[in-house]
């Protein structure tokens, strides 16, 4: 489990982050001495949050006073990854 709790984006606190919570699953078998089988699961109960934030000001044309804002990059969907490794 990852959780990153809320945080300021300002030093004046003025914007504020509220953090995001992700589960992952790992679930693997080992056959033999040197053949393994394995799965992976991100963001398991697919919650919605980004997993870094920033704030940012803007303009919306050249002439409009400055606005300020929050933008990041969202917590991946759920996924999974499929893995046989084989050792020789």
């Amino acid at each position: 489990m990852r959780w990153l709790g809320g945080y300021p984006l300002v030093e004046d606190n003025s914007l504020t982050s509220k953090g995001y919570q992700e589960v992952n699953l790992n679930v693997g078998y080992k056959f033999t001495k040197n053949i393994r089988l394995q799965v992976d699961i991100y963001n398991a109960f697919n919650n919605k949050g980004y997993a870094a934030q920033y704030a940012y000001d803007y303009r919306l044309t050249p002439n409009s006073s400055v606005g300020s804002g929050a933008t990041g990059h969202p917590v991946e969907p759920v996924s999974a990854r499929f893995s046989v490794t084989a050792n020789f």
